[in-house]
């Protein structure tokens, strides 16, 4: 079973504060939700928490290499189907909280992710390389500076943005954030064009793993018992990589 996308939603800030909240409706089997945060502003604010109709989700990353700006991936393995509110809680005040949740169906429930990647730099084209395979899906977060309202953010010609947005604080601070997605493939480059500003970024991706395969088990597994006894065979190499042995006695 592939991955594939359920549905989106997004907020955001519009002053200072260490909360954001809102709907997000999940639908089908085998789903994940995956919750994207940037956050501009705060001395030391990063996430401390974040809920799905009140069950805790699970940091994947959290990107902070400055003061100024920073981003984090969350994540929630089966959440409640139906319309449930995301809450996001920070540790102190920030002046800028984006939030977007994507929810995936066909995720693998034991091991959902890969390695997740982390990068931040100063220009206009934000990017990461993620590690992933064919069959998987990379999500990626992306937060941006900005000097003022009229910028804007276009995520990258072989990727589907699921949320862009450009935020103020109410006064002159801004920040433009977003979340997308891009099929599997050995390496998968997440890039975003924020022209023209050019300015601190930080981005983070990680991808999402497909039911069906064995990724929690490898040099040697048990695939199989034979006969009388239950006696255990064991067979060495990688799990993934493995047909299912089938043992008889006469």
């Amino acid at each position: 079973m592939a991955v594939a996308y359920d549905a989106q939603s997004k907020s955001e800030t519009s002053a200072a504060g260490s909360s954001l909240s809102w709907s997000h409706t999940c639908t089908g089997s085998n789903l994940i939700l995956v919750v994207g945060v940037a956050r501009r502003g705060g001395t030391s604010s990063v996430v401390s928490g974040i809920t799905f109709n009140s069950v805790a989700l699970t940091n994947v990353t959290a990107n902070h290499p400055s003061n100024a700006i920073g981003v984090e991936l969350w994540r929630l393995l089966a959440p409640d189907t139906g319309a449930h509110t995301i809450e996001i809680t920070m540790s102190s005040s920030a002046s800028i909280i984006e939030g977007f949740g994507v929810s995936y169906t066909g995720v693998h429930q034991s091991s959902p992710t890969g390695t997740p990647a982390d990068i931040d730099g100063n220009s206009s084209a934000p990017s990461v390389d993620v590690t992933s395979a064919a069959g998987e899906l990379v999500v990626d977060v992306v937060g941006i500076k900005a000097t003022d309202a009229t910028e804007t953010l276009t995520a990258g010609a072989s990727q589907t943005s699921r949320g862009e947005e450009g935020s103020s604080d109410g006064g002159t601070i801004y920040m433009y954030g977003g979340m997308s997605e891009e099929a599997g493939a050995g390496t998968v480059t997440m890039s975003w064009d924020a022209s023209p500003a050019s300015d601190v970024w930080v981005i983070s991706g990680v991808a999402l793993k497909p039911t069906g395969g064995d990724y929690t088990k490898s040099g040697y597994a048990i695939v199989g018992t034979a006969g009388y006894g239950d006696s255990t065979h064991v067979v060495p190499g990688s799990a993934s990589q493995r047909d299912l042995l089938l043992l008889g006695v006469a």
